[in-house]
């Protein structure tokens, strides 16, 4: 095995871990959220008599607005954190896979990983500066329309919550979300999930972009690789394996909310680190040959699938498109998914 296929399948394992964390991530701001979603539906119902929508409005917007500022509490104390360990730990692979080669340890400042794009242009605090705003929106409208419609507070409760199928507890010291179907709140919710996704592939790709950074002498190029799964958007996956040179413009990563995408590089060889031979005989040391590693991309995946898993990952018209002969690239222009109307 390679080094570089070493640190491929090293990262790819790793990458497990780190959904573990989005779960606590996500946990964390479910508590906060659904507190905020039971207040909320507490001012509407102590105000329902008298109807009063801006009184209701400005109740809801303090709630959300006051949660925001919670989350935002709570990461800056669990993301920081994560981002030392991401530059301990990638520093832990590389001592282990190419011994004996200087590795540079990592300065990582939270304020700059706060301060740069997390995804689609918006950093972490914006991001959940809009969970809170669509989710106080989301609200307000629906109260809004049920007022002017003449709902009940009941009906009204169940489109906002939906129908509980299971109450949210505390289990072993772990938080167990409630269950509904149906709801604004619920819909709403879902988002908490991506925040956390987001937020934990943000920090953990820009700690490692800076541990790469510091020890640009070893490498010669950043490869992308994408989770090879039905929930990998095309975008992504297209861009799965591609290779850029240190100093080529690459995208940020996550490049959208819930992006699972990240980086993983291309070593040089004994060669060009200048150290006169094709291999040493250290037999514990990984082979460092400067070849990309070679796996199974998003494309590949998608060539080998059954045709209802090519349903699955394309949508069943792109799927169909595909099937009689249309590359997959096709789909996708200047970095945006052609809509099915554009396709035709």
């Amino acid at each position: 095995m390679t080094a570089n296929e070493a640190l491929l399948k090293a990262l790819l394992e790793h990458a497990e871990k780190l959904e573990d964390l989005t779960q606590e991530e996500y946990a964390t701001i479910l508590v906060l959220l659904e507190a905020a979603h039971a207040e909320a539906l507490g001012h509407i119902s102590t105000l329902w008599q008298d109807k009063d929508i801006g009184e209701i409005a400005t109740r809801v917007n303090m709630t959300y607005s006051e949660v925001t500022s919670k989350i935002k509490a709570a990461m800056d104390k669990s993301l920081p954190k994560l981002a030392n360990d991401e530059v301990t730990q990638i520093q832990a692979m590389l001592e282990e896979i190419i011994p004996g080669v200087a590795i540079k340890g990592a300065m990582v400042e939270w304020q700059k990983i706060a301060e740069r794009p997390a995804a689609a242009g918006s950093t972490l605090a914006q991001l959940v500066d809009a969970l809170g705003v669509n989710n106080m929106t989301d609200v307000v409208e629906t109260t809004k329309r049920a007022i002017e419609q003449g709902k009940t507070l009941d009906a009204l409760v169940v489109e906002l919550r939906g129908r509980a199928v299971r109450r949210a507890k505390w289990v072993g010291g772990k938080y167990v979300a409630g269950k509904y179907t149906g709801g604004i709140m619920t819909v709403d919710t879902r988002q908490a999930e991506a925040l956390a996704r987001t937020a934990v592939m943000h920090v953990s790709n820009t700690a490692r972009d800076i541990f790469w950074q510091a020890n640009e002498d070893i490498i010669k190029g950043y490869m992308r690789v994408e989770t090879l799964d039905e929930r990998t958007c095309i975008v992504c996956g297209l861009e799965d394996g591609r290779v850029y040179g240190v100093n080529e413009p690459k995208p940020f990563l996550p490049q959208h909310v819930s992006c699972r995408g990240l980086y993983t590089v291309v070593f040089k060889s004994f060669r060009e680190l200048g150290i006169d031979a094709d291999e040493l005989p250290d037999t514990t040391r990984a082979s460092m040959n400067g070849q990309v590693p070679k796996y199974t991309t998003w494309k590949d995946m998608l060539k080998s699938a059954s045709l209802k898993e090519q349903a699955e990952i394309l949508g069943p018209t792109r799927a169909k498109l595909y099937q009689q002969g249309m590359p997959v690239e096709s789909f996708v222009k200047d970095g945006k998914l052609l809509t099915l109307k554009e396709l035709k």
